[in-house]
């Protein structure tokens, strides 16, 4: 079981990720499209269960989230964006 839900999929304008335990938030995440490239990093997310990203301006196509906890755990959850 991830750590890590992520919502609505398919996202279509704000995509919202929720940390299960607070304990262990995200030190790390990016978004990938789906050749690799970065398409967004951000290191030391707040402490906040949850975070909003506007991906608007993403292209429609798949996605990967990858996630580096706290406490190392590292994961990766994909998504698509209208």
């Amino acid at each position: 079981m991830s750590p890590v839900d992520i919502y609505p999929i398919p996202v279509t304008d704000v995509l919202t990720i929720e940390f299960k335990d607070d304990l262990n938030s995200a030190a790390k995440i990016d978004i990938q499209n789906i050749l690799g490239q970065v398409i967004l990093r951000w290191n030391e997310v707040s402490h906040s269960d949850k975070i909003q990203i506007d991906i608007q301006h993403f292209p429609a196509g798949l996605y990967w989230l990858n996630y580096t906890m706290k406490n190392g755990y590292t994961g990766v959850v994909g998504f698509s964006k209208l």
